[in-house]
């Protein structure tokens, strides 16, 4: 059977011209790509009691797309170009639709960070039924298209001005008879451009120029003239960060969240401070800053990286600093620094499945803490915490407190108590 519909597909041909192929890619994308898009700015609008302008967003997307892709109508290239766009922009569609993810630039860049452990955390039925339907059966169905030539080429170019001139009135249309609503959405909602799909391409092209292309900047060595300070004991002291992760500020009972989401601690007079923002919700912006003497609206990864962080300083200073690595990279953070990083092979007991749950760190600890030390030691142990969607692979079962949790990665098929529940058992 299976060979049967091969042999149906093998030799499927689509007679297409190029022109009419260009109309239909773009509406795919603005109708069915872009879906997130169109039901955030009906939201957004119908909020605003002015929502009708919007239906025609899709219309918009379309129009717009189809100037930019007759760009790429060119032969021998059109094919692969919107094979790989297809594909891609299904995955990227799945997660804006699902989770509300914005592939802006730091997205990007995190996602070129991420590890394939982490990577394959999001694969589920759902993800994978979403890429099946959406990018790959219209990629299938790119291949067997041929495009048609039974015209001139001068009249085949003239139906590629054509659908661009179209689209460009289709454009001009909309927004005359809705500018004032559409820029007054989009002037309070500036994330809704990044929203649009595929801009993840833009994104990416930047994120490798700048990374790869880009020359470096000078190193900047800083915080020579630090100094340990000696206690009156004159003894060494023994420092442990806890580097954390996708730890909300409001589910801590700490805070004031009325579940006891820290129960362990919570005679300890533990101080937390609540003014408190990080740079950005992706690891590899968020870490990097974190340690660098930037700040939030100063940031730049580049020049973080080209110059001394905080445990580099406190490193030369005397200190003996190891970094243990439990949540798929330091993100150049310890590039100076000794590092561990967690293989699941070498801790059975706290790693089923390969995923090691946080104690883990404490093992690397033991095994590497001097106790008569005569100088200053520094552990900073980067965990896995509450990263998700596989949150209940955060911590041991029988350490469970808040059920019935969320045991899936597809959470969109959780209830919104099941998700909290599972979210507050990493915290706990």
């Amino acid at each position: 059977m299976l060979m049967i519909n091969y042999r149906k597909i093998k030799n499927l041909k689509i007679g297409l011209n190029s022109a009419n192929f260009i109309i239909i890619i773009s509406l795919y994308f603005g109708f069915v790509l872009n879906i997130a898009v169109g039901q955030k700015f009906i939201q957004l609008a119908g909020a605003n009691g002015d929502g009708f302008f919007a239906y025609f967003s899709p219309l918009l997307l379309s129009a717009a797309f189809a100037v930019i892709f007759s760009l790429f109508n060119i032969p021998y290239l059109r094919k692969p170009f919107f094979i790989f766009l297809v594909l891609t922009s299904a995955m990227t569609s799945y997660a804006s639709y699902k989770y509300g993810v914005i592939f802006d630039y730091t997205m990007v860049e995190n996602i070129f960070a991420t590890n394939s452990g982490e990577a394959f955390s999001y694969l589920n039925l759902s993800a994978f039924l979403y890429t099946l339907l959406f990018g790959v059966v219209p990629a299938i169905l790119i291949t067997r298209i041929r495009f048609k030539k039974d015209y001139p080429l001068s009249i085949r170019f003239m139906h590629k001005l054509a659908v661009v001139f179209s689209a460009l009135a289709i454009i001009a249309c909309i927004y005359a008879t809705s500018y004032k609503s559409y820029a007054s959405v989009g002037r309070n909602n500036p994330y809704l451009n990044k929203m649009i799909n595929p801009a993840y391409l833009y994104n990416s092209v930047k994120y490798i120029n700048k990374t790869y292309f880009s020359a470096p900047l000078e190193y900047q060595v800083i915080g020579e003239d630090a100094q340990a300070i000696v206690p009156d004991n004159n003894k060494p002291s023994l420092i442990i960060v806890v580097v954390g992760e996708t730890a909300r500020s409001m589910n801590i009972h700490y805070n004031g969240y009325p579940r006891n989401t820290n129960p362990y601690t919570e005679h300890l007079n533990i101080i937390s401070f609540k003014d408190v923002s990080s740079c950005g919700t992706a690891t590899a912006h968020s870490l990097p800053c974190m340690f660098s003497n930037l700040g939030r609206s100063n940031y730049k990864k580049a020049r973080a990286n080209s110059q001394d962080n905080a445990l580099d300083i406190i490193q030369r200073a005397g200190t003996s600093v190891l970094w243990v690595e439990n949540d798929g990279g330091d993100k150049a953070v310890a590039k100076h620094l000794n590092k561990i990083e967690i293989q699941a092979a070498d801790y059975p007991a706290y790693c089923a499945g390969g995923v090691c749950t946080d104690e883990v760190v404490l093992q690397a600890f033991a095994k590497n803490v001097v106790r008569d030390a005569q100088s200053n030691q520094l552990f900073a142990l980067h965990i896995i915490g509450s990263h998700g969607p596989t949150y209940w692979k955060r911590y041991p079962q029988e350490q469970e407190l808040f059920t019935p949790s969320c045991d899936r990665s597809d959470i969109e098929n959780c209830s919104d108590q099941e998700i909290i529940n599972v979210y507050d058992n990493t915290l706990a």
